[in-house]
């Protein structure tokens, strides 16, 4: 039998394994005001490379993905690297749209170069207004009066010639030619007067007969030229549109000259400003009316109608950029449907019936719903079109069909703009259906890794549209030239939140902050938001602290110092550690037993964590063990009762493993064991406990008691070699706190592993005890290690026979497996005995 650990071993660690500080005595400077600005982004790089790989691809389908946590200052970092690509960006478009006069349910968009928009709008206005001025001019000038005068006294002429020919006719044929008021009647004419009925039939049948024959005659031919009167009428009304007509088509080509020489270059105003000519000409009986008053005057005249509308012939710019040159850099805070695909606005019309403005039921006009093509509003799509829109990964997947509508925007390159409730309904109303604007954009979705990850494994889409990840980094090594930059980042930060400079020490103190926060003495944090804040808060304590120092000189007044950032660190730690000081005071009372002076056997601390928000705290607690004669099972009491982890649960199987592997691996495991967290009431997870659930096993095993002023943490393989855990810090000092409320002996102590001893970076009452030989911090890279620490005696080297030496604690839980085997055997013996006499 061989074993794998040949050298136990253990290490003191030192002050400088405890806590890395950071010294910035090498940098010529006295505050951040001396040091330069930061030209670089640090720490990124990963993250820098696919961010200009995803701008520089303009293939479908290359949109980004921000990953990273929530404060490290990811919006912030993209705006300011897409504000670099300015000089290589394409020029930005102007959007509109405009009536569709062959089809107004279907308005047409309207692509102009940026600036272009609001020019064409103001112009059409001004267009509008100024032809209304001009035609309402020339309709009621003398001018046209006497055009229109002319044109109906010559129907009027036409007319009267051909009744006064036909009646002179008739004259001269004794018939007479009547006009009533209720139309023409002929009549004889007998000896030179007009016969009336009873005179006509006193004459003779005869010359009845001839006197009807010629009435009946001009009858025939006063019905034809009656018949002719309402072409030329209508002849007169068409040289009267004709004349309308040319003279608002002159109106109309001289006051739009020059908008068609200045826009020239652009098909598409040329053919829409083709279109409103065309369709003023042609829709004029719809602006104006006849002037009831000019008939008094004997002229007829027009103006315009009151209900008049030029409103189609408005611009409807949904997209204005003249006043920026750059290209749209676009963040949507609220991702709804209609904030990033846009909207069609109504407006309620109230239009009570004539003469009943008084009466109860005058509200007949409400509830309808009236709207046009200037009420069409545009979306985050629109704004951001030919330019990069960021979106908050989270917000858009909490808002309805938001998702579903950007993918299909990507999809299809357009913009649709549908209501929702006629994209998810059955039935459909009559609205307006705008012409799709071509989408050219580069969509930037920032969120955590873990909405990254659900939407790539559930969302098949995803893959398809986003297929530039930008996984930000967490920390950065802390290299002398790293340490040197993130100086001059501190100052960049100081000088934007425009405190006071910060001083040599501060800067170093906060640097050794932002290594605990990582928990690594060989990291930093790179989460700008942490930083940020502390910065901010160090500069409320040095305010706070000018109040009381007036003795200070003013240049000392006007620094942040390291008593100022010390003061943030502890003052943020005292508002969010009433849970742990309530927690410890359980345990000094007895409520939580926790024994940090005596020896027991099967019993250990271990340590583990504790999250309550943004506070993480060590927790002491008892794992205790139990043993007896059985068939080789550990029992992992959590698990057994739904309160233990997966991850949990393989640590005690590979304890299980341990066992069989270093003492039984020629004989049968003959014990059965329970192993158990003491006055745990949640769940359990994780194997940083594995390490001290086999010590208390192994301690049970060998009846070996274990000194309870020591606590471990570490995870544990099944060759009994001694793994990283994380928490660290926190776990030393949760224990540490425990000793000092009891008060420190010198004997009291943690032990970790040995690869954690990296991640150190201890508070200072810590180091202090440790400095003062009142606590001791231990690491170890194996099993033996942390139970040749708990027992006070050698664990023991395995020989070739493999068998322990006497007097350590391997050989003594040798012994006792032995012995369980022993008394196994014979149980099972005696058992096997009476069954055999039984059958007897």
């Amino acid at each position: 039998m061989s074993h794998t650990h040949n050298t136990p071993s253990h290490h003191v660690l030192s002050l400088e394994q405890l806590y890395k500080k950071c010294d910035l005595s090498d940098l010529d400077f006295n505050t951040t005001d001396d040091l330069p600005e930061l030209e670089e982004i640090i720490g990124q790089d990963r993250a820098l490379s696919a961010i200009d790989f995803g701008m520089g691809m303009d293939h479908k389908g290359y949109n980004l993905f921000i990953l990273g946590s929530e404060g490290i200052g990811k919006t912030a970092l993209i705006k300011k690297l897409l504000k670099k690509h300015y000089a290589n960006h394409k020029k930005t478009f102007d959007w509109c749209y405009v009536n569709n006069f062959e089809y107004p349910q279907h308005p047409r968009f309207l692509r102009l170069p940026a600036g272009t928009a609001k020019s064409l709008s103001e112009t059409m206005e001004k267009l509008v207004k100024l032809i209304s001025t001009l035609i309402t001019a020339a309709f009621q000038s003398d001018e046209y009066a006497a055009q229109v005068a002319a044109i109906e006294n010559d129907i009027n002429e036409r007319g009267d010639k051909e009744l006064s020919e036909l009646v002179e006719e008739a004259k001269k044929n004794q018939v007479a030619v009547i006009r009533t008021p209720s139309g023409y009647t002929l009549s004889a004419i007998v000896d030179g007067e007009i016969s009336n009925l009873d005179s006509f039939k006193k004459l003779d049948k005869d010359i009845q007969k001839d006197f009807n024959e010629r009435i009946d005659s001009f009858q025939e031919k006063l019905q034809d030229t009656l018949a002719k009167i309402p072409v030329w009428e209508q002849e007169g009304k068409e040289q009267l549109d004709a004349l309308d007509k040319d003279i608002v088509t002159q109106l109309v080509d001289s006051a739009m000259e020059d908008l068609f020489k200045e826009y020239n270059d652009f098909e598409q105003v040329i053919n829409y400003l083709s279109d409103v000519k065309d369709d003023i000409i042609n829709h004029l009986d719809e602006f104006y009316e006849e002037d009831i008053h000019s008939k008094e005057h004997g002229q007829k005249r027009k103006h315009i109608s009151k209900t008049a509308s030029f409103h189609r012939y408005l611009v409807n710019v949904l997209v204005d950029n003249s006043e920026s040159d750059d290209m749209p850099i676009i963040f949507e805070d609220n991702p709804t449907y209609s904030n990033l695909i846009g909207r069609i606005e109504h407006l309620a019309y109230y239009n009570p019936r004539e003469g009943e403005h008084n009466k109860t039921d005058n509200a007949l006009g409400l509830g309808n719903l009236l709207t046009a093509f200037t009420l069409i509003k545009p979306g985050s799509l629109h704004r951001a079109n030919d330019g990069y829109l960021l979106i908050d990964a989270e917000k858009i997947l909490v808002n309805p069909y938001a998702w579903e509508g950007l993918k299909r925007a990507l999809k299809s390159s357009n913009i649709t703009i549908e209501p929702l409730d006629e994209l998810h309904s059955f039935s459909r109303n009559l609205t307006l259906e705008p012409d799709p604007i071509p989408l050219q954009i580069k969509i930037v979705l920032i969120g955590d890794r873990h909405i990254y990850h659900l939407l790539k494994e559930n969302d098949s889409e995803f893959n398809k549209l986003f297929k530039v990840n930008v996984d930000f980094s967490e920390e950065m090594n802390r290299s002398e030239q790293m340490t040197h930059k993130y100086v001059s980042l501190i100052a960049d930060l100081q000088r934007q939140e425009k405190v006071p400079p910060i001083e040599r020490s501060a800067l170093e103190r906060i640097i050794e902050h932002s290594s605990r926060l990582v928990g690594h003495g060989e990291k930093i944090s790179l989460h700008m938001g942490d930083l940020r804040d502390l910065i901010l808060e160090a500069d409320y304590y040095h305010r706070q602290g000018e109040v009381n120092q007036e003795q200070k000189t003013e240049n000392e007044k006007s620094i942040i110092n390291f008593e100022n950032v010390n003061s943030a660190i502890k003052a943020r730690i005292y508002r969010m550690d009433q849970y742990r000081d309530s927690l410890y005071e359980e345990i000094i009372k007895g409520t939580i037993l926790i024994d940090t002076a005596n020896k027991k056997i099967g019993q250990v601390n271990a340590l583990s964590v504790l999250q309550i928000g943004e506070f993480a705290f060590g927790q002491p607690s008892r794992i205790t063990s139990t043993v007896r004669v059985g068939d080789g099972h550990i029992v992992d009491i959590e698990r057994e009762v739904d309160l233990g982890g997966d991850i949990h649960s393989k640590g005690i199987m590979i304890l299980t493993s341990y066992l069989g592997h270093h003492y039984a691996k020629t004989r049968l495991l003959s014990l059965d064991a329970n192993l158990t967290f003491e006055q745990s009431y949640g769940q359990v997870d994780g194997d940083s406990a594995s390490v001290a659930e086999l010590c208390a096993l192994l301690s049970a095993v060998s009846e070996i008691p274990v000194k309870q002023c020591m606590a471990l943490t570490g995870s544990v393989n099944q060759l009994g070699e001694v793994q990283a855990i994380g928490g660290v810090n926190e776990k030393i000092e949760g224990f540490f706190d425990i000793c000092k409320l009891r008060g420190l002996t010198g004997k009291q102590g943690v032990i970790i592993p040995e690869s954690n001893v990296v991640n150190l970076m201890l508070k200072n009452e810590v180091l202090d005890a440790v400095e003062n030989n009142q606590f001791t911090i231990y690491s170890i890279e194996h099993v033996d290690d942390a139970l040749s620490l708990l027992m006070g005696m050698e664990a023991g080297k395995i020989d070739k026979q493999g068998q322990y030496p006497e007097n350590t604690i391997n050989y003594q839980i040798q012994a006792n497996l032995e012995k369980y085997s022993s008394l196994k055997h014979t149980e099972q013996h005696k058992y096997d005995k009476d069954s055999d006499s039984a059958e007897s």
